[in-house]
C-alpha cells in the first residue's frame, strides 16, 4: 500500500435534546435545574471518560480542538420554561448550544414578549437554524411547533424531557414529541415537571407504555451510563471467520505476524491500495464480455456546506477503499478460474507418456496450483471480501446521509443497525457490527445545520435530484452489463460444454477405430475444454449476473417513482412546512436505496473465495 492514509476524524460529541413544558411552577425550578444539571454532568463526564478507553481513544484522539467546546451538545428551541432551563445548564457545563427555530426569529419572539432579552442572550451563544414554519395563530402554527420538536428529536442522541407524564394537549406537545423520539429510537430522560420523583429512563416503546416499570433513580443512571458506553466505545469484534485448510493456514500466518486488528481500527488506518494490473482481471473480463456500455458517470452534486463536505470526505475514503478491495476479491475468482484451466489442462498433458516436455508442463501445473492456493490464502489473510462489503456499506450510508443532512434529517437508526445482521440466521455478525456503530458516531459528530430551511430545501432538492440521477445511471449500466455479460458467459459455457460432449464422442470413435494418436489429441484438448466450461460456470456463479440484473431492474422502477414524488414535492417548495414533504420523500428514497445495498451485501457475504 502507498503512504496515503485515510483522513477521517470523528469529533467526540453527544447530543442532548430539550423537550418540555413552557409553564413551570416557580417552586419546581430549583429542583428541575438540579435534575437537569445532574443528567448533563453525567453525560459530559461519562463521555469524556469513555473516550479515553483504549478501544475508543484512537477514534477520537485526532479530533480537531475547535470543533466544539466539549463533547456535550445541547439542542434546544429556547422556548420559555424547560427549553431554556436545559440550555442554561448545558452552557454552564461548557456545552455547545444548537437552536432550531420553528419560524423566523422576529415571529418566534412574539411567543414571549416579556422574556425576549433572555431569549436573545441565549441565542447569541448558540448556532441557529430557522425552519420553514409559519406563525398564523392556527393549525399551521401548531404544526410548526410539532416540526421543531421532531427536528430536536432527529438531531439528538438523548432527549431530556421535563414532562408531567400526561398526553399532549395539541400538536407539538411534550407528550407527542416524547412518543416521536421513542419511535425513532432516541431514549428519553424523563424529569417530572411537577412531582419530586426520581428521573426515569425511557429506552424504548415498552418503557414508555409501562412507565412504572421503567428504570428510575439509580437504575436510570446505570442505564444511562450503559447507553453512553454503547454509543462512545466501539463494539468488540470476534476473530475473523476463516474456513477450510487454507483458512487454517491463513489464520496461522496472521497469528504469527499479529496481523489481525479490529475492523474499525483497520478502516481508520487504511492506506491507498496500489492499482496493480493483476487486480484488473475482473474489469478486463467485463470489458470483453460487455464492451458496449458507456463509462461510469457520476452526477452527484458537489458539496457546498460544511456538513456536506464532512459526509463527502467519509464517502470518498470508504468508496476508494471498497473499490480497491472489490477489485481484489472479484479478480481473485477470475484468476482462480483461469489457473484452474491451466492446472487441469497441464494435468492431462503430464498424463501422456509420449509427451516429451513432461517436466516443463508439470512445472506449469504446479505453478497454477500454487497460484490458486496463494490467492485463496491471501484473500483470507487480508479479508478482501469482508472489507469490500463493509467499506461499501459505510460509503453508501455516507452518500445517503449527504443528501439528508441539509434538512437536518438522518437515516433511521433501526435500518442502519439492521446492516449488521446476517440474513442466513438473523444473528448479529460481529465482524460487521462496527459499520452501524461508526455511522452513528459520525452522525453524532456532524455539524448542526446553520442558516435557514428555505435555502436548505433548495439545496436538498438539487442534491436529491442528483442522487436519483446518479443511481439511475448506475443501475441502468449495471442492468445492461449484467444481462450482457451473463448471456455471453452462459453462451460460452454452453459452447464449451457442447465441445466437451463432442470430444467425448471423438474419444469413443478413436477407441473404436484404434486411432491412438487421435485418442491422445481428444484427451488432451478435451481436458482444456472441459476445464474451460467449468471455469465459465464458476465465474457466473460468483458474479451473480442474473440476480444483480433483477435488483437493478427493480431499483430503476423504484427510482422512477421517487423521482416523480420528488418533483411533486418541489412544486410546493415555497409553502410553509414543505420541508416535511421534501424530507419524507428524500428519506423514503434513501431508505429504499439502502435496502438495495443491504440486499447486495447479503448476496455476497457467503461467497468466500475457495480453491475448489
Amino acid at each position: 500500500m502507498s503512504d496515503a492514509k485515510n483522513s477521517i476524524m470523528l469529533p467526540l460529541a453527544f447530543r442532548v435534546g430539550a423537550v418540555g413544558h413552557r409553564d413551570l411552577h416557580e417552586a419546581d425550578i430549583e429542583r428541575l435545574k438540579a435534575e437537569i444539571r445532574n443528567c448533563l454532568t453525567v453525560v459530559r463526564d461519562e463521555v469524556r471518560r469513555l473516550s479515553a478507553i483504549e478501544a475508543a481513544a484512537a477514534l477520537y484522539s485526532a479530533t480537531p480542538p475547535k470543533v466544539a467546546p466539549g463533547p456535550l451538545r445541547v439542542v434546544s428551541p429556547l422556548a420559555e420554561g424547560a427549553d431554556r432551563l436545559i440550555a442554561e445548564e448545558g452552557l454552564r457545563l461548557g456545552a455547545e448550544l444548537n437552536v432550531p427555530l420553528p419560524f423566523s426569529q422576529s415571529e418566534y419572539e412574539k411567543d414571549f414578549p416579556d422574556s425576549m432579552e433572555a431569549f436573545r442572550g441565549l441565542l447569541a451563544k448558540g448556532n441557529a437554524f430557522t425552519l420553514d414554519g409559519l406563525r398564523d395563530g392556527g393549525a399551521v402554527q401548531n404544526e410548526s411547533y410539532e416540526a421543531v420538536g421532531q427536528f430536536v428529536a432527529r438531531n439528538s442522541d438523548l432527549i431530556v424531557a421535563v414532562w408531567d407524564g400526561k398526553h399532549e394537549r395539541g400538536p407539538g406537545g411534550t407528550g407527542q414529541i416524547v412518543r416521536f423520539a421513542v419511535r425513532v429510537g432516541v431514549p428519553v430522560w424523563w424529569i417530572h415537571a411537577s412531582e419530586a420523583n426520581p428521573p426515569t429512563l425511557i429506552r424504548n416503546a415498552f418503557d414508555l407504555n409501562t412507565l412504572k416499570t421503567a428504570p428510575r433513580g439509580d437504575a436510570a443512571y446505570e442505564g444511562l451510563k450503559k447507553l453512553l458506553a454503547q454509543a462512545i466505545v466501539p463494539p468488540e469484534a470476534e476473530a475473523p471467520e476463516r474456513g477450510g485448510i487454507f483458512g487454517w493456514a491463513a489464520e496461522g500466518i496472521c497469528n504469527s505476524l499479529k496481523a489481525d486488528g479490529t475492523p474499525l481500527g483497520e478502516f481508520l488506518t487504511e492506506r491507498r491500495l496500489p492499482k496493480w494490473p493483476i487486480w484488473r482481471a475482473y474489469d478486463a473480463m467485463m470489458a470483453r464480455a460487455a464492451p458496449h456500455v458507456a463509462k461510469d458517470s457520476s452526477s452527484l452534486a458537489p458539496p457546498k456546506t460544511t456538513v456536506e463536505r464532512y459526509w463527502k470526505t467519509i464517502f470518498d475514503v470508504a468508496d476508494e477503499s471498497a473499490a480497491g478491495y472489490g477489485d481484489r476479491y472479484r479478480s481473485s475468482y477470475v484468476l482462480i478460474a483461469l489457473l484452474a484451466v491451466v492446472a487441469l489442462g497441464s494435468a492431462a498433458l503430464t498424463g501422456d507418456e509420449m509427451f516429451r516436455a513432461f517436466w516443463f508442463v508439470l512445472g506449469f501445473e504446479a505453478a497454477a496450483v500454487a497460484g490458486i492456493i496463494a490467492l485463496v490464502v491471501v484473500n483470507q489473510m487480508y479479508r478482501w471480501q469482508e472489507r469490500w462489503i463493509s467499506y461499501r456499506l459505510v460509503a453508501e450510508l455516507s452518500r445517503k446521509q449527504y443528501v439528508l443532512s441539509s434538512l437536518g434529517r438522518a437515516l433511521p437508526g433501526s435500518d442502519v443497525v439492521r446492516l449488521s445482521f446476517d440474513s442466513r440466521d438473523g444473528a448479529a455478525t460481529p465482524r460487521e457490527s462496527w459499520v452501524a456503530w461508526f455511522f452513528m458516531a459520525a452522525l453524532r459528530g456532524a455539524e448542526f445545520p446553520q442558516g435557514d430551511m428555505i435555502d436548505a430545501k433548495a439545496r436538498s432538492l438539487a442534491v436529491g435530484r442528483s442522487l436519483v440521477a446518479d443511481q439511475k445511471a448506475y443501475h441502468e449500466k449495471r442492468l445492461s452489463r449484467s444481462r450482457l455479460a451473463g448471456d455471453r458467459i452462459r453462451l460460452l459455457s454452453e459452447v464449451f460444454f457442447a465441445l466437451t460432449i463432442a470430444f467425448v464422442i471423438g474419444k469413443f470413435l478413436a477407441l473404436h477405430f484404434h486411432w491412438e494418436l487421435g485418442m491422445r489429441g481428444f484427451v488432451l484438448v478435451g481436458a482444456f475444454i472441459s476445464a474451460g466450461a467449468g471455469a465459465f460456470v464458476g465465474i457466473r456463479t460468483y458474479a451473480e449476473f442474473s440476480l444483480l440484473a433483477r435488483q437493478s431492474a427493480f431499483m430503476l422502477r423504484v427510482l422512477r417513482a421517487y423521482s416523480a414524488e420528488l418533483e411533486a414535492a418541489a412544486m410546493s417548495v415555497d409553502q410553509p412546512l414543505s420541508s416535511q414533504q421534501i424530507g419524507r420523500t428524500l428519506f423514503q428514497t434513501t431508505t429504499a436505496m439502502m435496502q438495495d445495498i443491504t440486499g447486495w451485501a447479503q448476496l455476497f457475504r457467503i461467497k468466500t473465495i475457495e480453491a475448489g
